[in-house]
C-alpha cells in the first residue's frame, strides 16, 4: 500500500499545470476541426459547474460523453478542468488539474462515425479540442456576448445552428427523486445525451502526456532502491482511498 501511495504522490509533485486558452483570439488559433464547417467558427462548453466530483476513469467516461455530443453537433470542444476528488488521491490537493496534463492532446486521435455508415470527422485531438480557462469560460457566461449561446438540457437542431459559443447546461432542476437535478454525476446518462450520442460511434485514443511518461521512471527507480530484493510489482487498485497502511 505504501509503495502504491509514494507513486501516486510522486507522480503527481512532478506534474505542472498544462497550457491553457484565455482569450477568443488564442481559441481561434488553436483549433483547425475536421468536424467544423469550413469558414465556420462553431465551438461546444459543457458547463460541469454543478459535476459531482469523482475519479479519474469517471471523468474519463464524462469526457467521451462530451465529446461525442460537442463533436456531434459539429463544434470544436472547450474543455474545463475535470472534477476529480480528492478522496482518491488521499485527500491531498492535485497540482495538475487539466485534461491535457494527463493527455498529449497532439499525440491522442479520435474518429467521428454515423453508426453503421460513414465516418462524419477523424483526426488529431488538439485540432478540435482545447483547454480553456476558467477565466474565459465565467466571461463567456457573465457578460452579455454576441458569441455565446446557452442552452440547458438538450440541444435543438434550431439552437445548433447558430455559430458561435454553445455552452451546453446539464439540465433544468425539478420535481421528484427521478427528474434528473443540475448536478452531473455521468454525463451520458443525462436528459438528450445518451439518446443523441446513440447514432455515433466514437473511437478515442488518449495518449499520455509528456509529464506523465518522464515522471514514470524516477518513481520506478525509487521503489527499486526501497525494495530489499530489488525486484517491485506495480497494481493498479480500484477505490485506491480504501488502502488503509500498516
Amino acid at each position: 500500500a505504501m509503495k502504491l501511495f509514494l507513486l501516486a504522490t510522486t507522480l503527481i509533485k512532478l506534474c505542472w499545470t498544462a497550457t491553457i486558452v484565455d482569450d477568443e483570439a488564442g481559441v481561434r488559433r488553436q483549433l483547425n476541426c475536421s468536424c467544423v464547417k469550413s469558414g465556420h467558427e462553431r465551438y461546444y462548453h459543457f458547463d460541469t459547474r454543478g459535476e459531482i466530483d469523482a475519479g479519474f476513469n469517471h471523468q474519463n467516461s464524462n469526457l467521451r460523453a462530451v465529446l461525442t455530443e460537442g463533436l456531434g453537433l459539429g463544434r470544436a470542444v472547450l474543455l474545463r478542468a475535470p472534477s476529480l476528488t480528492l478522496k482518491h488521491n488521499y485527500d491531498q490537493k492535485f497540482s495538475y488539474d487539466r485534461w491535457s496534463d494527463y493527455a498529449s492532446f497532439e499525440k491522442s486521435t479520435f474518429r467521428l462515425s454515423k453508426r453503421g455508415s460513414h465516418i462524419i470527422c477523424e483526426g488529431v485531438l488538439a485540432d478540435c479540442v482545447v483547454d480553456v480557462s476558467d477565466g474565459l469560460m465565467n466571461a463567456f457566461r457573465s457578460k452579455p456576448h454576441q458569441f455565446v449561446t446557452y442552452q440547458s438540457g438538450p440541444v435543438p437542431a434550431d439552437i445548433n445552428e447558430s455559430n458561435g459559443v454553445l455552452i451546453r447546461g446539464p439540465g433544468p432542476r425539478g420535481p421528484g427523486p427521478k427528474h434528473q437535478r443540475d448536478r452531473v454525476s455521468l454525463a451520458r446518462k443525462l436528459p438528450g445525451i445518451n439518446s443523441f450520442n446513440s447514432q455515433f460511434h466514437f473511437i478515442l485514443n488518449l495518449r499520455p502526456s509528456r509529464t506523465i511518461v518522464d515522471a514514470v521512471p524516477p518513481v520506478i527507480d525509487r521503489l527499486h532502491a526501497q525494495s530489499s530484493t530489488g525486484r517491485i510489482a506495480v497494481v493498479h487498485a480500484r477505490r485506491g482511498d480504501k488502502i488503509k497502511s500498516e
